[in-house]
């Protein structure tokens, strides 16, 4: 399935992530799935959260820079190989992958990861058809 991320712009400092988490639960608003990614001087903080409309309110009232994207948030099999095949498919389709990240529950068979590509229309047709 198609849902919105939202990517926030971060000086690479002690305490950020803390406040944009603090931020957001503030607001009601629970993070789905997160993934940092750093850099010298910042980071990007990708998310995924319940109430795309409302994380953005809060990040705007607090002064951080965002901006929203559309990725696809697929099940993948828990289990040695899934994670080839399924790229395996976008690649064979020439769909370009720009990220991905994902995360297991312990015991639960199955991973969910988040998909950022060049076509995620034809992207979640291939992972989910």
């Amino acid at each position: 399935m198609k849902d919105t991320q939202l990517s926030v712009y971060v000086a690479n400092r002690p305490g950020e992530l803390a406040r944009i988490a603090g931020c957001l639960a503030r607001f009601g608003v629970n993070i789905k799935a997160i993934s940092v990614a750093d850099a010298t001087d910042y980071g990007v903080v990708r998310m995924i959260v319940n109430e795309p409309g409302r994380a953005g309110a809060a990040l705007r009232e607090e002064g951080y820079g965002f901006v929203t994207t559309e990725v696809v948030v697929a099940e993948v099999a828990d289990r040695p190989g899934a994670l080839s095949e399924v790229c395996g498919k976008l690649a064979d389709a020439g769909i370009n992958i720009r990220y991905v990240y994902a995360t297991v529950t312990p015991g639960g068979g199955v991973a969910t990861a988040v998909f950022s590509t060049e076509d995620n229309d034809r992207a979640e047709q291939m992972i989910t058809g």
